[in-house]
């Protein structure tokens, strides 16, 4: 079964896109993008405009298309994504569900293998997780089109003219006790909520790095009230300050942007800096 992810943007919210929102220097849609491609070969980004669109080609390495139609909602971006995956099956959620788990992924994918199913929605408490399903593209495809002009028609109307499969919550919870496939980032609480759950495994990652890096640190120059370093980067070096005075640091790499943590370039800063006091 050729099954494809296929990423939905989700428009602005409380007037901004949650795509762009920044997680500890990477945005939330290249979150998504990064556990959809542990599941599925190939992934690809619906748009809902030409700006947009060059905005996510700069954030992910993957085919950014953009919706056509007059409608420019959430299901019209979807039918683009059937239409265009270019596999039997496609994966459809929306970069506002980052926390895409492979787990849950695999187990729909296993009640496709053999079957017959148009679709297989989970059904979470009382909703249909309609953005977080599998779906035979050409079929839904060309059922939501026969819909097109009919306001009272949708996505689940479509999925009553078709064999679709509801799985219960309890088979996800098994895997994961806290659903985290399903999170939404919809208001500022999710998004806190999302940056809380990454802290601590993001200064984790940092601390590794910066122990790694510490020793290859320049100290170029230091004044009475400053002093610079000169700290190699992946790409490139960074320079990272130290305003000794009001005692604090700076850096010129985009993750240092970040509130909560520092950047592993002032952490190893930091280690030479205590070394070299010693």
């Amino acid at each position: 079964m050729k099954c494809s992810a296929v990423l939905l943007s989700p428009g602005s919210q409380e007037g901004r896109n949650p795509s762009f929102l920044d997680v500890y220097g990477e945005t939330i849609l290249e979150i998504a993008f990064r556990n959809a491609k542990k599941a599925f070969k190939r992934t690809l980004v619906v748009a809902e405009d030409y700006k947009t669109q060059k905005e996510y080609e700069k954030i992910v390495d993957c085919d950014v298309v953009v919706d056509m139609s007059e409608e420019k909602s959430v299901l019209s971006r979807l039918n683009t994504g059937l239409r265009v995956c270019g596999t039997d099956y496609a994966f459809i959620t929306t970069s506002a569900m980052p926390l895409i788990d492979q787990k849950a992924v695999e187990l729909m994918k296993s009640k496709i293998d053999g079957q017959e199913y148009d679709s297989v929605v989970p059904r979470i408490g009382n909703s249909l997780e309609l953005l977080h399903s599998i779906y035979r593209a050409k079929t839904v495809s060309k059922s939501l089109e026969a819909g097109e002009g009919d306001l009272s028609y949708n996505l689940e109307t479509a999925l009553t003219k078709m064999n679709t499969l509801f799985i219960p919550e309890s088979e996800f919870s098994e895997l994961d006790s806290s659903l985290s496939s399903f999170f939404k980032v919809r208001s500022e609480i999710d998004y806190q909520t999302l940056k809380n759950r990454y802290r601590k495994k993001t200064y984790r990652n940092r601390l590794k790095k910066a122990s790694r890096i510490s020793s290859e640190i320049i100290a170029e120059i230091e004044t009475e009230n400053t002093a610079y370093y000169r700290v190699p980067g992946t790409e490139k070096s960074h320079e990272v300050v130290l305003n000794k005075r009001k005692d604090m640091w700076s850096c010129d790499c985009r993750y240092f942007t970040m509130r909560g943590n520092y950047c592993s370039h002032i952490l190893a800063s930091q280690k030479k800096r205590e070394k070299d006091a010693e």
